[in-house]
């Protein structure tokens, strides 16, 4: 007969709360998470409350960033960025601090990026992009009460991505506001819910020499295979960093056919394969966050 293990370890990360935090986000109810509507706001309000639950602490005063930006064909709408911190310990790189981000924003309705035929539908924006919100929240959940990082690791959940990276770039642009040296790098979360038996891809890896060195030292200790892309993407708000000179990379599960249509919904999320994308981007945070060098 079989025999069961004497002992076995538990998952560090949970797919059932992942999975509850974008079939919450992707919901009907949420109509889409489109920019200046009440259910982005509410979305807003369940990401602090998730990183309050996690014990982790708000940049500045509060976990809400806000402010306005004006659109041609919108006019003038408020947007919030989720912001979360875990302190970094070491007297001085805590004030060079890592970023992880992903944004919680999507298209609505279908603004400002449709498909024929899908005008006035419900885009779930389940992969695009409530898988990477789920894993920044698990990864809160996890490290929020135990991480002690030399450096100050920052949770930046964004809006504005879809109609141009306006908050992430609105971050970068006012980090020394809250920042006392420099972002050391960033790690962007974005449609990462489509693994399967695919390789995780590093997009903009091209970013800083060290990038593919640092995956191939989580290929090895996770066994979670990554693919480095070194092409110039630009693709999500790692580049609002980029553009900036700092280091930044996207962990990106590949396109499917369901990107930017309504059938972007909960039930085709690959719910072992968030759990892959965690581990490996704790390794990295982790990494990142207790480098003393600097990235080139």
């Amino acid at each position: 007969e079989t025999r069961k293990a004497l002992g076995e370890l538990k998952p560090v990360f949970s797919a059932k709360r992942m999975m509850e935090t974008i079939k919450y986000l992707s919901s009907d109810a949420m109509k889409g998470r489109g920019l200046g509507t009440p259910e982005l706001d509410e979305a807003s309000r369940y990401i602090a409350k998730k990183f309050e639950d996690a014990g982790l602490q708000p940049l500045g005063k509060s976990y809400f960033q806000t402010f306005t930006h004006h659109f041609a064909d919108k006019g003038d709408l408020k947007l919030t960025n989720v912001i979360a911190i875990i302190p970094g310990t070491d007297p001085v790189l805590k004030n060079n601090p890592v970023v992880v981000s992903a944004h919680y924003d999507h298209l609505g309705l279908g603004w400002p990026d449709v498909h024929h035929g899908d005008e006035g539908k419900i885009h779930h924006g389940a992969d695009d992009n409530a898988s990477g919100v789920s894993l920044v929240l698990e990864l809160a959940k996890t490290m929020g009460k135990t991480a002690k990082p030399k450096r100050t690791i920052i949770f930046l959940v964004c809006s504005g991505e879809e109609a141009g990276l306006i908050g992430s770039r609105y971050f970068v642009k006012h980090r020394k506001e809250w920042i006392k040296g420099e972002v050391f790098a960033d790690v962007n979360l974005d449609t990462d819910g489509s693994l399967f038996d695919k390789k995780i891809l590093v997009l903009n890896a091209n970013s800083a020499k060290e990038w593919p060195f640092i995956f191939m030292g989580t290929d090895y200790t996770t066994g979670i295979k990554t693919q480095v892309i070194e092409k110039q993407l630009d693709a999500s708000d790692q580049m609002a960093f980029i553009e900036n000179g700092i280091p930044a990379v996207q962990l990106f599960t590949g396109a499917t056919g369901n990107y930017h249509r309504p059938s972007d919904t909960y039930d085709k999320i690959d719910a072992d394969g968030l759990v892959k994308v965690a581990v490996v981007t704790k390794e990295v945070l982790d990494y990142l966050a207790d480098r003393t060098d600097p990235m080139h």
